[in-house]
């Protein structure tokens, strides 16, 4: 049975709350990465899980881990840090905000001036923009920095993440010397409507993250695949629910990701030289990344877990999608914002040093071998590659792995195998929606385990793997006769939902929603994964 990217993989079985021994045991083993500790965790601890102190491959990995990322999830302010203290929100050049008041107005009347003149602008949830200094950068969710380009007699202006959007309306009105000159692609009705959401592929590998749960669902390999969707090409209606989530997604300052799956198509084009319906997928997903806000598209989910026959097959999918996808965004959306996503499981990074679980898992699953895998994603077809872990904890059992280890040996495998130097490295997390429309009860046991789960599933990837952002599954979805959801029903608050807020000025959680299944409203919605997430995943076909 063939994935459905608007479905998004099936998760674990059992909601978060079953969680609490194995997140207690991984936030046990990693004190340091606790809830507003400020302690770097020294590089020894993490290879001590692979190796043993003193031998020349734990040299090595602590060579790979001697500069962590620091995760620290408090919100309170705390000076600079000391040599051997590490200041609250340092992860990805975040710093601690200030209270500095922003530049008089009268800056913003005055002359462009010279070459590189800099504004900074704070940008509302309405769309209005306010001059602020650099200082409160930090204090405000969404950015706009404007540089005077000489070459054009404009200003260049791009957002917190680096993607070229339109100059603001304030500095257009007041500016003298330069005028503002369109930076991004504005195209209007430019996608087609997305086929209806189907139930998601039950045959995926999915853990229990319970260490008393003994099964795990398989691979089903015989069953058939259902026919393609059909695809158009005419315009999408003003109304189309993608269009709505990504101009209220870029409203409220969120990164914004195409969500697709191109594998059957690419099969149907490759095997039987169907090659209209990928043309037009390829055609759709190009336009509505020109809208403003997108940074990109992701092409496939766990890559080669499924209907590819080769190795050789994989690697041709990822650079005939990479191709047919970069030459039609080169000509809709402008440079910066024509990145391609990809998620992907590697078995034997699990296995840690453990040689005989190598070769094992290797052998059962020879499309997903770490050699293969790296040439598949680590050679210029994709810009982004996202870690699906924790998709294979029965197979740990059998070589006395605990799922722990496993996941801890996972990361720091990846960091030492510098994958982070050659592509933005994210993971994919499952293991903090729950399912169901009970309410939580909160009780100080609850509310620890949520957060010994959220600094298992979040500040692990991104102290150990390196990892730019945590893609969590999801914010609503139907599958297996339930809802699955991260926050309780209504959009009601939780103990998990409320450990993800304390991490939000970390910028790096991102979630995955599906616009055409909100719980209230799209903008509803989508200003409540705004208190969590800098990113959003926005299921696309």
């Amino acid at each position: 049975m063939t994935p459905d990217p608007t479905a998004s993989p099936p998760p674990r079985k059992r909601p978060w709350r079953a969680i609490t021994l194995i997140a207690v045991v991984l936030v046990t083993a990693w004190s340091g990465f606790a809830i507003a500790d400020t302690e770097q965790v020294p590089a020894s601890q993490a290879c001590t899980s692979l190796y043993k102190p003193g031998t020349s491959e734990y040299a090595a990995c602590a060579a790979a881990m001697d500069t962590p990322v620091s995760v620290s999830t408090s919100m309170t302010r705390v000076p600079l840090p000391s040599p051997t203290k590490v200041a609250v929100n340092t992860v990805d050049g975040f710093s601690p905000g200030s209270d500095t008041a922003p530049p008089p107005s009268a800056d913003l009347d005055s002359p462009s001036g010279a070459r590189g003149d800099k504004r900074i602008y704070c940008v509302g949830p309405n769309g209005g923009a306010t001059l602020i200094s650099s200082e409160r950068r930090s204090t405000c969710p969404r950015t706009i920095t404007c540089t005077a380009d000489d070459s054009t007699s404009g200003w260049r202006c791009v957002d917190q993440h680096g993607d070229l959007v339109e100059p603001p309306a304030a500095l257009c009105q007041r500016s003298t010397g330069y005028d503002c000159l369109s930076t991004s692609s504005t195209t209007a009705e430019q996608a087609s409507s997305p086929p209806p959401t189907t139930v998601p592929d039950p045959e995926l590998i999915r853990p229990s993250l319970t260490p008393t749960s003994s099964t795990i669902p398989t691979p089903n390999t015989t069953a058939s695949a259902p026919a393609a969707t059909p695809t158009t090409t005419s315009p999408a209606p003003a109304d189309d629910s993608l269009s709505q989530a990504i101009g209220q997604a870029h409203r409220r300052g969120l990164r914004i990701w195409l969500e697709a799956d191109l594998t059957t198509t690419w099969l149907e084009a490759a095997r039987r030289g169907n090659t209209e319906q990928f043309k037009a997928a390829v055609d759709q997903l190009a336009q509505q990344a020109a809208k403003p806000g997108v940074a990109g598209i992701k092409i496939a989910y766990d890559l080669g877990i499924r209907n590819f026959d080769s190795a050789e097959e994989i690697q041709r999918f990822v650079a005939e999608t990479s191709a047919a996808l970069r030459a039609a965004l080169r000509t809709a959306v402008p440079e910066g914002r024509r990145q391609l996503a990809v998620d992907v499981v590697v078995p034997e990074l699990g296995c840690g040093a453990n040689t005989t679980c190598q070769k094992g898992l290797q052998a059962k699953y020879p499309l997903l071998t770490l050699e293969r895998v790296e040439k598949y994603v680590l050679t210029g077809g994709v810009d982004v590659v996202n870690i699906s872990s924790g998709l294979f904890a029965t197979d740990y059992q059998t070589y006395k792995i605990p799922l722990e280890r496993a996941l801890t040996n996972q990361w720091v495998r990846l960091r030492m195998r510098g994958w982070d130097t050659r592509v933005l490295l994210g993971a994919r997390e499952i293991g903090l929606a729950h399912r169901g429309d009970t309410p939580t009860k909160v009780t100080r046991e609850i509310t620890k385990a949520a957060d010994a789960a959220a600094a298992a599933r979040v500040d692990q990837p991104v102290n150990t793997g390196g990892v730019r952002s945590v893609v969590l599954w999801t914010h609503r979805q139907t599958w297996d006769g339930a809802t699955w959801r991260l926050t309780d029903a209504g959009l009601a608050p939780n103990p998990i939902w409320n450990s993800l807020t304390r991490r939000k000025n970390l910028g790096r959680i991102a979630i995955a929603f599906n616009p055409h299944d909100p719980e209230k409203s799209i903008a509803e919605d989508l200003e409540v994964i705004g208190q969590v997430a800098t990113e959003v995943y926005l299921y696309a076909q």
